[in-house]
């Protein structure tokens, strides 16, 4: 309208996080475009990482793992992305971390997975809104822990995540 770019309300990623990583990555090394991109492959880096980790703690050997991470790395999406500073790269690997924590406190509950979980819920969605599917995964995988073994507190823990994500929002 008149010249002028306008996003929705909803339309536009958050873009919160990423651009702290950035500015911090700028704050150190200086403004380029190129320190940006090595911001972004840095957190490429870890999501490929951390695939390795999440297959690992699922109880999967490390061939598994390592072709999981490796496939991964070599996706045609991910690898172009990675030497961007669009979003994609930073929000699949925060989700992934986010991920980890996840199957970590479902396979044994912790505080430490449990504050990493909504950590990551809340990191993920503060780049783009879609990461909101990873505390609700949870919700509804808590709600049918406790449906199966009849113990309505896990519902109450599942809802923790899902209610600090939105409000993050």
């Amino acid at each position: 309208v008149n010249g002028e770019l306008f996003f929705h309300e909803w339309a536009p990623m958050t873009l919160i996080v990423q651009t702290l990583w950035g500015a911090a990555f700028c704050k150190i090394f200086g403004f380029s475009y190129t320190v940006l991109r090595i911001s972004t492959l840095i957190l490429g880096g870890i999501g490929i990482i951390y695939m390795y980790k999440t297959i690992r703690v699922l109880g999967n050997g490390t061939f598994i793992a390592v072709l999981a991470a490796l496939l991964l790395a070599k996706n045609p999406f991910y690898i172009q992305n990675a030497f961007s500073y669009m979003t994609e790269v930073p929000f699949v690997s925060l989700l992934i971390v986010g991920l980890y924590h996840t199957i970590r406190y479902l396979l044994s509950p912790s505080v430490s997975s449990f504050i990493l979980l909504i950590l990551f819920s809340i990191l993920a969605v503060m780049i783009r809104q879609i990461g909101i599917l990873l505390p609700l995964a949870f919700l509804v995988v808590t709600v049918y822990e406790s449906i199966r073994i009849r113990n309505w507190s896990l519902v109450l823990r599942g809802f923790i995540p899902l209610l600090c994500t939105v409000l993050s929002l």
